[in-house]
């Protein structure tokens, strides 16, 4: 039987950390607030379960749960890699930007991190284009799309 991350996450995180399941559950929206052009509000829940986009598709730190997997490996295919998108894809408009990015990619052994801007671009925007070429469907593709 092979778990689905979507519903086991949030459990795994509730257990590890002595929180409530209720507590853990994934988020209906979340409020991208540190984009310059507005907020962007992400539908978590409705791309993972109505729209069934894989969540290794945006969380590219997790692999596949194996099949009973308790801990937190589990999720993590690389313990380097656990954290929020911004602590890896930093804002190039921040002061000490080219200082933190070189920490960055020291302690990740890797050159190739797209700063914030492009890396949820590429990712949002790549998905929207693919899906409305493929399954011609009208996801936001232009900036007052997304930002609000």
């Amino acid at each position: 039987m092979s778990l689905d991350c979507r519903m086991v996450i949030p459990l795994l995180v509730a257990a590890l950390c002595g929180a409530p399941a209720s507590a853990a559950a994934l988020s209906e929206v979340v409020s991208l607030d540190r984009a310059n052009r507005g907020t962007v509000r992400f539908t978590h829940r409705r791309h993972a379960y109505e729209l069934e986009v894989e969540c290794s598709r945006c969380h590219h730190n997790i692999a596949r749960i194996p099949s009973g997997a308790t801990t937190c490996k589990g999720c993590h295919a690389d313990q380097q890699h656990s954290g929020l998108c911004h602590q890896c894809h930093l804002s190039n408009r921040d002061t000490g930007y080219e200082e933190d990015l070189a920490r960055v990619r020291r302690e990740l052994g890797r050159d190739d991190i797209p700063n914030r801007f492009k890396a949820f671009h590429n990712l949002c925007r790549n998905c929207h284009h693919e899906v409305n070429e493929s399954q011609n469907r009208q996801a936001p593709y232009e900036c007052g799309g997304c930002h609000k």
